[in-house]
């Protein structure tokens, strides 16, 4: 006895085409950097990728909805590099189902950094969770100047060693 069988495929179901992003982060130096951190989202925040990458500086987000996504790199939180080293600029990637897009992040270089220390009996230790506020003074008054412009201020903690950095547009800062 013969049978003969149809087969269609239902395409509902099937998995949609993907693509990859490969990032790799330089230093200010142009040098790869190990351990940075990477964030991977869409606009919509629909989805938001971390990792870090390998000790070539680079890492592959796989598997990406196709669509445009902006990729930022920061320092090691742990490393020397975040005192002489802050957060890429954003950069906007456009995934594309099949293929795998480059991209390359270059960390900026601070142009305000410090360290908080606790001075007692036994000498001075580094703080670490400090709130450091820096704010435009140009009159150099201790207090914010009227309504700071866009980037006028940072606020951040100390990391494990008591080391802060700022990146600020130009002019004079005060530290709190």
């Amino acid at each position: 006895q013969t049978f003969r069988v149809t087969v269609e495929n239902d395409t509902s179901d099937d998995p949609l085409p993907t693509g990859d992003l490969k990032v790799t982060v330089l230093n200010p130096d142009g040098q790869p950097v190990a351990g940075a951190e990477l964030v991977a989202r869409t606009a919509d925040l629909r989805y938001w990728l971390e990792a870090k990458t390998d000790a070539n500086g680079s890492f592959v987000f796989s598997g990406l909805p196709p669509g445009e996504w902006t990729v930022t790199a920061f320092p090691p939180s742990d490393d020397a590099n975040f005192t002489v080293a802050r957060e890429s600029l954003p950069f906007a990637a456009t995934v594309v189902a099949g293929t795998t897009e480059q991209v390359e992040l270059r960390l900026r270089t601070v142009n305000l950094m410090g360290r908080v220390f606790f001075t007692g009996l036994g000498g001075k230790d580094p703080v670490e969770g400090a709130r450091v506020w820096a704010f435009l003074d140009e009159d150099a008054d201790g207090r914010p100047d009227g309504m700071l412009v866009a980037g006028g201020e940072g606020i951040l903690d100390t990391d494990a060693r008591g080391y802060f950095s700022f990146l600020l547009p130009p002019g004079k800062y005060a530290i709190q």
